[in-house]
């Protein structure tokens, strides 16, 4: 049932819209002690009702709906007659419906069924069973994941089938919003592909699909395997189609990330590559395929070594490599071309002793404790051409070190504006920092400014955990002082 806001409690909350920055606006809502009994949240994203954001605490799940000034309106909680059941998924589709998927476990038998609710969160129809595991039938498998594609048309179900510590196949559901099946399709991998990593899978807005492997670069030797393996299966004639990512005499792949290109409708990859060394990288690597499973381009490009000295900090040395950075995000653009945006991310530990009294032991014993920390410093912003040839580089300086947080706090926020990429982040870890703000233009140029002080607003960002929600809008939770809230800027 939906439990509708009394009057009090919305006046209560604190929803006034205040502009920072040239025009910008930041909305917040109203701050929700953290316990041990809260487990989990996100931001789905927004409908004609407002921003949709689900929450997991010990007890319950429930998904709230938040109005432009960020006031809560209304709260449902997820309930099934089934019991037991778990959570896989909560997805916001492409009329703004919700769509629920949960997993019913008994003895021998797993059952996958969805719930779709329409805008308001009220249940369209009975919760409908969408795929079904017979342990004893089917054998051993992976749990079932779920993809949506960019414009929220087409929901992709599939689990992996498993042989010991091999992956023998994909099985593979397509269906539409209103959860009607479209196909039904398996994968089967070949003797070499067992041994592969499964990666990610993608889903068009026209229903081709992609499924991604990588190589275990810490158990499969390059000479006998390749880098990585995609499988496409075109939407026109439904055949998978394979092509190999093999290594290059230019150098070994470290890092590689993917997306999906809905202007182009093809597969893109970026990454990096070194002569052999794992934490270092001297180039870039760069590829596209179509949906209907034939090679665009594929380049690899070695750094400039003046951007290689921009970086003297931290290269080899060899003096012409760079640390192996963490892709973060791959912007597809219309012509083909692609922005790759990494960050640099170290964690250390470091270990020190202390003496204490133990009574059972009767005398000082001296122990060991390790404390971890987080280092999420500079932003590498890196365009590339169609063909794969870069065509400019940019560095966003920032350094962010915490401890015992998991970087919590740390890394950033984007948003896609089209004619301009907004990064947001925390400038330090600390309840005094101060929030920045970047703003690329298509060129590649990128002013700085900043936004407002964590302490006086007594927000603390969460960037990571940022969703953006419309053309020119954000939402991102900020946890201040073990306070949950969720800040909308709106551009």
């Amino acid at each position: 049932m939906l439990l509708r806001i009394s009057m009090a409690l919305l006046l209560g909350i604190l929803s006034l819209p205040l502009s920072f920055v040239e025009g910008q606006v930041l909305t917040v809502s109203e701050s929700e002690k953290l316990s041990s009994n809260f487990l989990n949240y996100r931001v789905l994203g927004k409908n004609t009702s407002g921003v949709l954001i689900y929450k997991h605490k010990r007890e319950r799940e429930m998904i709230e709906i938040y109005d432009q000034n960020m006031a809560l309106i209304r709260r449902k909680t997820l309930e099934s007659s089934l019991q037991p059941v778990e959570s896989v998924n909560v997805l916001l589709v492409e009329d703004g419906s919700v769509l629920h998927f949960y997993v019913h476990k008994t003895k021998r038998v797993h059952y996958l069924f969805a719930q779709a609710m329409d805008e308001g969160l009220l249940d369209k129809n009975p919760p409908q069973l969408l795929d079904s595991v017979d342990r004893r039938e089917d054998g051993n498998w992976d749990e079932f994941m779920i993809r949506l594609s960019e414009d929220r048309s087409q929901v992709l179900v599939f689990r992996q089938s498993l042989k010991g510590a091999q992956s023998t196949g994909v099985l593979m559901r397509l269906f539409d919003t209103e959860l009607r099946e479209r196909w039904l399709d398996e994968l089967s991998f070949d003797d070499i592909e067992k041994d592969m990593v499964l990666s990610d899978a993608f889903i068009s807005n026209g229903g081709d699909v992609c499924i991604v492997q990588i190589r275990d670069l810490s158990k499969l030797r390059p000479e006998s395997f390749p880098h990585a393996i995609i499988h496409m299966r075109p939407a026109d004639f439904g055949v998978f189609r394979k092509l190999a990512m093999t290594e290059s005499p230019e150098g070994r792949i470290r890092e590689m990330a993917f997306s999906w290109d809905s202007r182009n409708n093809r597969i893109i990859g970026a990454g990096f590559f070194a002569e052999s060394n794992r934490s270092f990288s001297s180039g870039l690597y760069f590829i596209s395929a179509s949906a209907s499973g034939e090679w665009v381009a594929r380049q690899f490009t070695p750094f400039h070594p003046d951007f290689i000295k921009s970086l003297s900090t931290r290269t080899s040395r060899k003096r012409d490599e760079i640390p192996v950075y963490n892709i973060q995000e791959i912007v597809a653009r219309s012509d083909g071309g692609a922005l790759l945006v990494a960050e640099y991310i170290h964690e250390t530990s470091e270990s020190y002793e202390y003496t204490d009294y133990d009574p059972y032991y009767g005398g000082y014993r001296t122990s060991t404790r390790y404390i971890n920390y987080h280092e999420y410093e500079d932003i590498m912003l890196l365009m590339l051409e169609p063909d794969g040839m870069l065509a400019w580089e940019e560095i966003i300086r920032k350094k962010q070190v915490s401890r015992e947080d998991r970087g919590r706090n740390s890394s950033f926020a984007m948003l896609n504006a089209h004619r301009q990429l907004f990064f947001i982040f925390n400038e330090d870890i600390s309840y005094n920092t101060n929030v920045l703000q970047y703003n690329m233009d298509t060129r590649g140029k990128v002013n700085r400014s900043s936004m407002f002080n964590a302490n006086s607003k007594e927000l603390m960002l969460v960037p990571r955990r940022a969703r953006q929600i419309s053309g020119n809008e954000i939402v991102i939770p900020s946890i201040y002082k073990n306070n949950l809230a969720f800040v909308k800027l709106s551009y």
